[in-house]
């Protein structure tokens, strides 16, 4: 058997490498951390140019699809570019406008009816329960005095964000790096959507120098399927939270229930989280509700419950799951998963990211069973 020196200096070379990954993992991390900071404002474009270029991509077919004359063809880009930018910018300042003040209020008036609340619940067991037992469960709740509570909690921030120089300096420092993050990535992006038909050409090219015609197919084909995932789950969820904000502020209008509008951005705001959005709305809207009527609130409850039907029966499969076509069970698995390792941001990328495995894993099942089954028919026919 012939010795291969290439295969012995490439595994002896990756066993070094690994060894010395090991060996220096602190200082590897360190500066995969740094490398991370330095490149934020790319990734940052890198994100703006890819939700800004399905507004883009869309104008382009919708308004220059038919332009035969070249300085509409060349005004195309440009001008799609604008009306994609405005119209986030237009999104963006209806949901600082109207979401943001509703969810302060929100969080205002939870923070000044919990202490209400608590006294209602405490009086209601001490009337309902047997007195023994009360007197037991009465021993293990704490006294709350909420003015100090309130009071501690200020002094603490205080204590904390204490007027130092420091403080003042890493705040300016934040904000100022944060400012800085911000514009580069914007005028990044601008560049990337500029030139995003050479920046795709030349990656070709390059990939099919250096990795070859058939991996390089295969690299985007797996791309274009998580592509197509990441660009109808975010399309259909933002459709599909503004549906059910409406549909809630305008039922919640008509049964005649507190707190409609305010709920109803609640509501809109945390469905763009899948499965788990729409019920941390109800909650929290059910508790702001029954520090005025606690009646009103179950009223609420079998309303949501009713809506959350009508939404998962009619309106999500027309609009997410039709595109989509994930099974529940994965879906609530990359919701959970994805919960787990990246809080919020985990379950707004677990779905999608399960919808391109998943398609993926269906077409190589596809091919399995294609090519298994031309084995048999072959072997049968021999």
């Amino acid at each position: 058997m012939k010795f291969d020196y290439k295969y012995a200096l490439k595994l002896g070379a990756t066993a070094l490498l690994f060894c010395l990954a090991l060996r220096y993992w602190d200082l590897i991390a360190d500066g995969a951390k740094l490398l991370f900071k330095a490149m934020a404002p790319i990734f940052f474009g890198m994100i703006i140019a890819y939700a800004v270029n399905m507004l883009m991509s869309s104008y382009e077919k919708k308004l220059f699809a038919k332009a035969k004359a070249k300085w509409l063809k060349a005004l195309a880009r440009p001008v799609s570019m604008l009306l994609a930018f405005l119209s986030v910018i237009a999104v963006s300042s209806i949901i600082i406008g109207m979401i943001i003040p509703e969810l302060i209020a929100c969080i205002r008036l939870i923070a000044s009816k919990t202490p209400d609340v608590y006294k209602d619940i405490t009086i209601w067991l001490s009337k309902n329960v047997d007195p023994e037992v009360w007197n037991q469960i009465n021993d293990k709740l704490p006294e709350i005095n909420w003015e100090e509570l309130i009071n501690k909690s200020v002094t603490l921030v205080q204590s904390g964000l204490g007027g130092t120089i420091d403080t003042i300096v890493n705040a300016f420092s934040s904000a100022f790096s944060g400012m800085v993050t911000a514009v580069v990535g914007v005028v990044f992006s601008i560049y990337l959507l500029s030139g995003k038909d050479w920046l795709l050409s030349s990656i070709k090219e390059v990939s099919k120098l250096y990795l070859g015609d058939t991996r390089t197919r295969l690299i985007y084909f797996v791309l274009r399927k998580f592509n197509v995932a990441f660009r109808r789950f975010i399309s259909g969820q933002c459709i599909e939270a503004v549906i059910l904000g409406v549909l809630c502020t305008i039922g919640m209008y008509i049964i005649r229930l507190p707190y409609a509008s305010m709920i109803g951005s609640l509501i809109g705001f945390t469905a763009l989280i899948p499965i788990a959005g729409a019920y941390i709305g109800a909650s929290v809207g059910a508790f702001m509700i029954s520090t005025q009527s606690p009646a009103k609130a179950l009223i609420f409850i079998v309303f949501i419950i009713v809506l959350q039907q009508l939404e998962g029966n009619l309106i999500y499969p027309r609009v997410v799951g039709a595109s989509l076509k994930l099974p529940g069970l994965l879906v609530l698995a990359a919701v959970t998963v994805g919960g787990g390792l990246g809080g919020i941001l985990g379950m707004l990328l677990g779905v999608p990211l399960t919808s391109g495995l998943y398609k993926l894993a269906r077409v190589d099942i596809r091919r399995r069973r294609i090519k298994k089954c031309h084995t048999q028919t072959t072997l049968e026919q021999e």
